[in-house]
């Protein structure tokens, strides 16, 4: 059985010896960030499945979209328009109704609205799909830009991808002009 202090023992032992003749230096450099990603990827999952999913999303009980946004806003210390759209990607109207959502009652965010304001404000795959179900979404495995999107929302914690990895991703596998998040180029900054 494979277990966190296996892959830590085993990564110290490449660290430690030299592997000559059986693996470049390359190749030993790439399985020992494996193996740390491997590690990094069953912390993560012990730690779900530990805390359960339900008791993740307890937190939201009885809150609005947008109650649950600004929440999460307010604890990684975006406070204005500009830090909303250098985060997400969003252009300035649609991040100036997220910021002042109660002028705006009827306005419901859409799929192409919600996915990179959950990435930018690092909700989890879980955390996502109930506030894309708030918003009346639902990502369907049947099409192709949603699995991708699916892909994404499961790993995009764990490599610490921001938007602009998540539209490279998207690039990779020909889907950006159909699934970009956010409204920005890739190389484009504000």
């Amino acid at each position: 059985m494979i277990t966190i202090n296996t892959i830590s023992t085993l990564i110290n032992q490449l660290e430690d010896k030299s592997f000559k003749g059986i693996l470049s230096k390359s190749q030993l450099y790439l399985t020992i960030k494996c193996l740390k990603l491997l590690m990094k990827l069953l912390q993560q999952l012990i730690e779900n499945n530990l805390s359960g999913p339900s008791d993740s999303l307890s937190k939201f009980k009885n809150k609005s979209f947008f109650e649950i946004i600004k929440e999460r806003m307010e604890a990684l210390d975006i406070k204005n328009n500009k830090g909303l759209i250098k985060a997400t990607h969003l252009d300035p109207t649609t991040c100036s109704k997220i910021m002042n959502y109660e002028k705006h009652p009827s306005w419901t965010p859409s799929l192409k609205i919600t996915l990179p304001l959950c990435i930018a404000l690092r909700f989890t795959f879980e955390e996502t799909e109930y506030l894309l179900k708030l918003n009346g979404h639902a990502l369907s495995p049947e099409k192709p830009v949603h699995c991708e999107y699916i892909v994404i929302l499961s790993v995009y914690l764990l490599f610490d991808w921001d938007i602009n990895d998540c539209n490279m991703h998207l690039k990779e596998k020909n889907m950006l002009s159909e699934g970009r998040l956010g409204n920005f180029d890739i190389d484009e900054s504000i």
